[in-house]
């Protein structure tokens, strides 16, 4: 829903973060980015946008 929301792609390092089942309410202002960030904290991931592209990767650790 995020990518339709805010029209980017979310791409995730590996399967076990694919299919976490992760939930949340956020107003319709609040950018992805702060979106991003908070449930990147409360979860334990890492995230970055890909250079020059409408497109993030998720990750636990390291990126690959």
């Amino acid at each position: 829903k995020l990518e339709r929301r805010y029209n980017v792609r979310i791409r995730f390092s590996g399967e076990h973060i694919a299919h976490a089942l992760l939930t949340a309410r956020f107003d319709g202002n609040v950018p992805l980015k702060d979106v991003l960030e908070m449930l990147c904290d409360i979860y334990g991931f890492n995230y970055r946008q890909e250079p020059g592209k409408n497109e993030y990767l998720v990750y636990d650790g390291q990126p690959k």
